[in-house]
C-alpha cells in the first residue's frame, strides 16, 4: 500500500499507528489477497480471495447464515460441490458444481442484482470481473478437480488401500504420497518427483525451488535437525506464500556465515 510516502506492507504500516497491542513479526509469511484481474495469480486463489472479501462476513463458522460454506481464506470448504440452505427446488443445485455454470448458485446469486443478490448489501451493480473470473474457475479448472481421496481412489484403487497411505512412498522416491499430491507428481513413478536443491558461495546460501502452479511454498530454517528442532520461519521477501497461476522457478537467498550450521526445509501448500 502507499500512504503517500512509498509503498509499505499494509500490517507494518497499521502497526506503527498502534493499533495492534502486540508486535507484528514475520510479515513476510502473510498471505496477501490476490485482486481479481492479476492474472499471475491462479484463478483459485483469486476466486478464494473474492470470496474472503465480500462474502466471509456472513459466510463462517458464526456467521448469521446458518451452516453452507466457509469464505475464510485461511479454512474455505463446503464450496465445490456444496449443499444449500434452499436448492430452489432443483436437488442439481450446489454451491458450486465443476463445468456446470447453471446449477453454480454462487454464480447465479453474484449475477444477480435484486431479490436473491449477492452480496445482499452496498451493491447495485454487477461486478463483471468477479463474474467472469468465477466462470472461468468453474468451466477451466474445477472440472479436473480432484480431493485427496479421488486421487487415493483414481491412483491406487482405493483410500484404504496399504499403499494409498498419506505417508506411504509407492514408488521409492523418498517423496510420500500426500506429497506428491500437493506436488501434482506421480507417486507411481520414481522420476517424477519434487525436489528442491542448494547452492553456495560468495557468503550466500541459494535455494532453488520448483514452485507448482496454484501452490504456495514456506522456507524454513534451523541451526539444529536434533530433537525437538526449533524451524523459523525464512523472513525475507521472496519467501512471501503466494498461488502462480502456472509453475516456475524460484530462487531463495540467505547471507550465511562461515561455521555456522543451517539447515532448511521447504512446505508446499494447496490454497
Amino acid at each position: 500500500m502507499d500512504f503517500g510516502a512509498g509503498l509499505t506492507n499494509q500490517i507494518a504500516r497499521l502497526a506503527r499507528a498502534g493499533y495492534f497491542t502486540s508486535s507484528v513479526s514475520n510479515l513476510n509469511s502473510l498471505r496477501a489477497l490476490a485482486h481479481v484481474t492479476d492474472t499471475s495469480a491462479s484463478l483459485e486463489w483469486r476466486v478464494r480471495s473474492y470470496l474472503a472479501a465480500n462474502c466471509s462476513q456472513c459466510h463462517q463458522p458464526g456467521g448469521h447464515v446458518g451452516g453452507g460454506w466457509n469464505a475464510n481464506i485461511t479454512a474455505s470448504a463446503g464450496i465445490v460441490n456444496g449443499s444449500l440452505n434452499s436448492n430452489g427446488g432443483d436437488p442439481q443445485n450446489r454451491v458450486v458444481v465443476p463445468g456446470d455454470l447453471v446449477h453454480s448458485m454462487m454464480l447465479t446469486r453474484i449475477s444477480t442484482r435484486g431479490a436473491g443478490q449477492m452480496p445482499p448489501l452496498a451493491t447495485s451493480v454487477l461486478d463483471t470481473n468477479a463474474i467472469a473470473l468465477l466462470r472461468a474457475w468453474i468451466t477451466n479448472d474445477l472440472p479436473s478437480f480432484e480431493t485427496s481421496s479421488q486421487w487415493q481412489q483414481r491412483l491406487f484403487g482405493a483410500t484404504n488401500a496399504p499403499n494409498a497411505a498419506p505417508d506411504f512412498d509407492a514408488d521409492g522416491d523418498l517423496a510420500p504420497n500426500l506429497t506428491e499430491f500437493v506436488a501434482g507428481t506421480n507417486p507411481l513413478d520414481a522420476n517424477d518427483v519434487w525436489r528442491v536443491s542448494i547452492s553456495g558461495g560468495a557468503g550466500q546460501a541459494v535455494l532453488q525451488i520448483a514452485q507448482p502452479a496454484n501452490r504456495a511454498f514456506e522456507v524454513q530454517e534451523t541451526a539444529s535437525i536434533g530433537v525437538p528442532s526449533v524451524w523459523k520461519f525464512l523472513d525475507v521477501p521472496a519467501n512471501r506464500p503466494s498461488y502462480p497461476a502456472i509453475a516456475r522457478q524460484v530462487n531463495i537467498s540467505q547471507s550465511v556465515t562461515n561455521g555456522l550450521q543451517k539447515f532448511y526445509r521447504v512446505k508446499l501448500s494447496e490454497p
